[in-house]
């Protein structure tokens, strides 16, 4: 019994690990967030068209407590998401 508690308590940990969370980024999902975001930076607007790599970002970063989920991710070309990092700014702003 006691093992099992352990267990438990283990399992919760992970799920609720920044590891955890980014393994919650399928294939599909990436794609579904590009969709939405017209293939384009919401950003600064570029696209592949202009010789960028896109990347879907999370809002508030999986760092400070972001899920990994439709309304907390966007597109960002490479440039802006590098500048961005883990930062964030509870007005939209990066």
């Amino acid at each position: 019994m006691i093992d099992l508690y352990k267990q438990i308590q283990s399992d919760e940990k992970h799920k609720t690990s920044a590891q955890y969370e980014r393994s919650q980024m399928t294939q599909t999902l990436r794609y579904d967030v590009m969709k939405r975001d017209h293939f384009r930076c919401v950003l600064c607007g570029r696209s592949a068209d202009d010789g960028v790599k896109l990347h879907v970002d999370h809002i508030v970063p999986v760092a400070k407590g972001g899920k990994t989920v439709m309304s907390n991710l966007r597109t960002l070309c490479e440039d802006c998401n590098r500048g961005k990092r883990d930062k964030y700014d509870e007005n939209g702003e990066n």
